[in-house]
C-alpha cells in the first residue's frame, strides 16, 4: 500500500512510498512495516525503534524530533501525537467494519452486559460479536486478547474481519485506560452505554474526576447518536448534561429515580419478585411494556439486563 493512503497529512514527496504492514509493537515488525513509536504507561516505543528497524520496519512515526532518511534508508517521520495518528492510520488500512457497533463502559458489568447483548440478539437469529475482556467471541470468530480494549490496529483488524464474515452487530468493552489513550478513536459507533462509576484504576487516572472523565470520552466517539444511561447511579446526570448536541438519552433502572427519568425514553424494571429459580419483574419501555423472567438473583444482573435490552431497544430492535 501506498504510505499517503494511511497518512495523509504527510510530505507529499513521500506519499508514494510502498509498504506492506502497520505495527506498534517492535517485536511483530517484518520487512518493510510502519512502526508506530508509543509510549506507554510502563514503557516508551521510542526505545524500540531499533529493535523495530532491525526486525525490518522502515518506516517510523515518533515525536522524536528527527525526521526524513538516515544513512540506511529508514525514513522518520515526526508525529508530535503518535497515538492519535496510529488510530487514523489503522482505519484507514483496515477500512471495511460492522454496520452496528456499539461501545460498552463503566466499573463494573460491561462483559456481563456484553454477554446478553449477544446472548439476545443470538437467540433471535442476528449475527453478533462481542470484544472485551473474554476476547473474540461471535459463531464465526473466537480469538483471545490481551486487553479489555486491544490497541487501535488489532481493533480495526478484528472489526474487519468480523465485517468480512457477515456480522454487523459488535458491542465492544470500552475501558477508561482505552478511551483515554485514543485505542477507539476513528471507529464510527452508534451508542455508548453506561453502567456505573466507583472507584478504581486511581493508580493510573490519579482522581475520580479524571476517571469519570475518561468514560465520559465513550460519548464522543465518532457516530454516537445515542447514550444509554444507569438511571441509578449519579454519574449519568453528568453524562446527560455534557452529551454533544444532538445525542439522544435512553434511561434504564430500577428505582423512582429512574421513574423520574422517564420523560425521555426509558427501560424500567418494576415489581421485581425473587424466586428458588431467579427473579421476574415487569419491563416497562417507550417501546411496549412485558413480563420477563431471568435465572438470576441480584439487582446488578437486573440492571445489566435493563442495559443490554435498552440498548437494543433504541437501536430498532424489536422482540
Amino acid at each position: 500500500m501506498l504510505l499517503g493512503k494511511v497518512l495523509k497529512k504527510i510530505n507529499k514527496k513521500y506519499k508514494s512510498i510502498r509498504f506492506k504492514n502497520i505495527k506498534c509493537n517492535s517485536k511483530d515488525c517484518k520487512p518493510n512495516d510502519i512502526f508506530f513509536a508509543i509510549k506507554g504507561n510502563k514503557s516508551n516505543g521510542n526505545n524500540f525503534i531499533s529493535e523495530a528497524i532491525k526486525n525490518g520496519a522502515k518506516i517510523i512515526v515518533s515525536n522524536l524530533k528527527f525526521r526524513g532518511f538516515d544513512k540506511d534508508g529508514n525514513l522518520f517521520i515526526y508525529e508530535k501525537e503518535p497515538r492519535q495518528l496510529l488510530s487514523e492510520a489503522s482505519n484507514l488500512f483496515y477500512q471495511k467494519k460492522p454496520r452496528n457497533i456499539i461501545a460498552v463502559t463503566g466499573t463494573n458489568g460491561k462483559t456481563s452486559i456484553a454477554n446478553f447483548f449477544y446472548q439476545i440478539l443470538n437467540y433471535n437469529n442476528k449475527a453478533v460479536a462481542t470484544i472485551g475482556t473474554l476476547g473474540v467471541i461471535s459463531k464465526k470468530l473466537k480469538l483471545k486478547t490481551a486487553n479489555t480494549t486491544i490497541d487501535p490496529i488489532n481493533i480495526h483488524k478484528i472489526l474487519k474481519r468480523l465485517k468480512k464474515l457477515k456480522v454487523n452487530n459488535v458491542i465492544l468493552e470500552a475501558s477508561s485506560h482505552g478511551l483515554k489513550q485514543e485505542r477507539l478513536n476513528n471507529i464510527n459507533f452508534d451508542t455508548a452505554l453506561f453502567t456505573n462509576l466507583s472507584r478504581d484504576h486511581l493508580d493510573y487516572h490519579g482522581t475520580m474526576e479524571d476517571y469519570g472523565a475518561a468514560k465520559r470520552l465513550a460519548m464522543q466517539l465518532p457516530g454516537v447518536s445515542t447514550v444509554v444511561l444507569n438511571a441509578d447511579d449519579p454519574e449519568s446526570d453528568r453524562w446527560h448534561t455534557n452529551k454533544p448536541s444532538g445525542v439522544t438519552t435512553v434511561w434504564y433502572g430500577m428505582s423512582e429515580l429512574a421513574a423520574q427519568k422517564s420523560e425521555d425514553r426509558h427501560c424500567l424494571a418494576t415489581n421485581v419478585k425473587y424466586h428458588s429459580a431467579g427473579c421476574d419483574f415487569s419491563l416497562e419501555t417507550s417501546w411496549g411494556n412485558a413480563t420477563v423472567s431471568i435465572p438470576l438473583f441480584g439487582t446488578f444482573n437486573i440492571s445489566n439486563v435493563l442495559s443490554a435490552v435498552a440498548t437494543l431497544l433504541a437501536e430498532g430492535e424489536h422482540f
